[in-house]
């Protein structure tokens, strides 16, 4: 074995201490971005829950004060997600509002049971905090994987977690809670409308039969929907509360059934010729790099404005809401070669995500159009306010509820690229089910435009179709 010369030891000397040195300067650099980072969220979250603590009434207010009052900034975490980006603060201490579920996260010791709490806040891609959730997560996994797995177990994408997952909105309501068995849902539970009434106001005993005492009352129950291995699914729905409004319209734009058929609202696109000859010029470009889409404005006539893709993108495009000055009441658009023959999840959200900036006329007359690469078209519209307006605030007015619907879409329900159009068609059918979501799917002939037909699922859970005549 041979010694080092005086030479080489006080290379190797020189080498190290510059190692150690670098190692130090690299370490403060990261504490000084992480430091950065924290205090960058910090200022964010605070000036959003201000502006929302100045907004909100005094039940609304005692839950803001209480989360503030909880939240821990030393660990806020940002990261990127398909829609912009997150903050995740942890919640020390906050009394999280919940279901007992029906299924156990094991058999062993539920004091083994790591409860983790955080509130998580929705930016857009300029960075602006849009929306704020509560999350919780539960497992008998340890606390040392949950911190690895803590943006995936959020965004639905963890393929090892087991244990629930279970969401409210900024003042601790109730949203959905969905169990996990090592990365695939096996259980979602969400809060819904499912009825709605009308019952007579009564003073001093006499029943007030005019329409001004009318009050709309809502029936909320928690659904819940197991899934299993061989694609059967069990729902169980528990009663939670009855909310009643005095104010509560009576045509039928506040909740409830719409007061037209199907094939009635249908009709309406269907002989609307500047509709028709729109739907032909996007069957025209299915074979474009890019995706091709109209913003319609109903009237006499029903105009379209061109949606435009981004410069040199491939693929599917963005609806502009910011820069959508009035209400529309529908969207238009292609599926190019290699995307999908039905709805896309993004084209789900954006239904979402205009309701929620005001940007649609009237729930009633919305309609979403695809002409598709697949010589498929379709039409969805809304067919019931009422159960849409739990789905969207279930699935599509935050990340972690779009994430979900994503992991659904793909994973549960196999909606995908290259599954065949009459697959993808009945297993949309089957989600929207599923979700409650409220809306309706009617299948256009790619040849003329001119055949249209309602698509519903029969008892058997197969592909139902109703033809509108006229």
């Amino acid at each position: 074995m041979k010694t080092l010369s005086y030479r080489m030891r006080i290379q190797f000397l020189i080498i190290f201490v510059f190692s150690v040195v670098a190692q130090l300067s690299c370490k403060k650099d990261l504490e000084k971005n992480l430091s950065s980072i924290k205090l960058t969220g910090q200022s964010f979250v605070t000036l959003y829950l201000q502006k929302q603590l100045a907004h909100a009434n005094s039940e609304r207010k005692n839950s803001i004060l209480q989360l503030i009052r909880n939240i821990d900034y030393t660990n806020i975490i940002s990261y990127k997600t398909e829609y912009g980006s997150s903050w995740a603060a942890t919640l020390s201490g906050y009394h999280f509002k919940t279901i007992n579920p029906e299924k156990q996260i094991s058999s062993t010791d539920q004091s083994k049971t790591t409860i983790l709490t955080k509130v998580v806040f929705d930016c857009n891609e300029s960075g602006e905090i849009q929306s704020a959730h509560i999350a919780q997560i539960e497992t008998s996994q340890s606390i040392h994987f949950l911190e690895n797995e803590l943006v995936s177990i959020l965004m639905s994408k963890s393929k090892s977690f087991t244990g629930f997952l279970s969401v409210n909105t900024l003042y601790n309501d109730l949203l959905f809670k969905v169990f996990y068995n090592k990365g695939t849902a096996e259980q979602i539970s969400s809060k819904q409308k499912k009825v709605n009434h009308n019952l007579q106001k009564s003073t001093n005993n006499l029943e007030q039969h005019s329409a001004s005492s009318q009050i709309g009352c809502t029936d909320w129950y928690w659904v819940t929907n197991y899934y299993f291995a061989d694609g059967s699914i069990i729902t169980q729905e528990v009663y939670l509360y009855t909310t009643c409004d005095e104010s509560f319209p009576s045509n039928g734009e506040g909740g409830g059934v719409t007061p037209i058929t199907p094939c009635d609202k249908i009709k309406i696109l269907k002989n609307d010729t500047g509709f028709i000859s729109k739907m032909k010029a996007l069957k025209t470009k299915v074979t474009d790099f890019s995706e091709s889409g109209y913003m319609v404005k109903n009237g006499n006539p029903t105009s379209f404005d061109l949606i435009n893709a981004v410069p040199g993108s491939v693929g599917e495009i963005s609806i502009p809401i910011s820069s959508i000055l009035n209400p529309i009441d529908g969207i238009m658009h292609n599926h190019t070669t290699g995307l999908l023959s039905v709805f896309s999840p993004g084209d789900i959200q954006s239904i979402g995500q205009l309701y929620d900036s005001s940007k649609i006329t009237s729930l009633l007359n919305f309609s979403m159009t695809a002409v598709t690469a697949s010589q498929t078209a379709y039409v969805l519209t809304i067919a019931n306010i009422s159960q849409f307006q739990s789905f969207k605030d279930t699935y599509l007015s935050s990340s972690m509820g779009m994430d979900l619907f994503n992991s659904l879409y793909q994973t549960l329900y196999g909606i995908t690229k290259t599954a065949s159009s009459a697959d993808n068609e009945a297993n949309f059918l089957k989600l929207l089910k599923a979700t409650n979501s409220g809306l309706q799917l009617t299948s256009v002939d790619f040849t003329t435009f001119s055949n249209w037909s309602i698509k519903t699922l029969n008892e058997n859970g197969g592909v139902l179709e109703i033809p509108c005549i006229n």
